[in-house]
């Protein structure tokens, strides 16, 4: 089994996701290709890799073996885009400010 393989099943398996479910993620039409990818045979395209990195919100570096830490890298904000949305949450009323923080919070969870 390749390392991508053993990662990708390792995180179907965690995620309690089928071949199926997982190929259908991918937009195969069958789970063949997740059994070649799975049993080292086949690699995910470029493509395919950004896709599972992102649905299991992992590095790329983590699935295809480079590194241990699945952790996604850190994304820092600017300070002037910081400031931006400050400059925007001022001008919400109480409901609208209720409305964009239960929209924020659905990103992080």
């Amino acid at each position: 089994m390749s390392n991508i393989g053993s990662r990708v099943k390792e995180l179907r398996e965690k995620h309690s996701l089928t071949q199926k479910e997982l190929a259908e993620v991918l937009g195969f039409k069958s789970t063949r290709g997740m059994q070649y990818i799975e049993y080292g045979e086949r690699n995910p395209d470029f493509e395919g890799l950004i896709t599972l990195a992102n649905h299991f919100n992992v590095s790329l570096d983590y699935l295809v073996g480079r590194s241990d830490d699945p952790s996604p890298p850190n994304v820092k904000a600017e300070k002037s885009d910081i400031d931006r949305l400050h400059a925007l949450i001022e001008r919400l009323n109480p409901n609208q400010l209720n409305s964009v923080t239960r929209f924020i919070e659905s990103f992080l969870e």
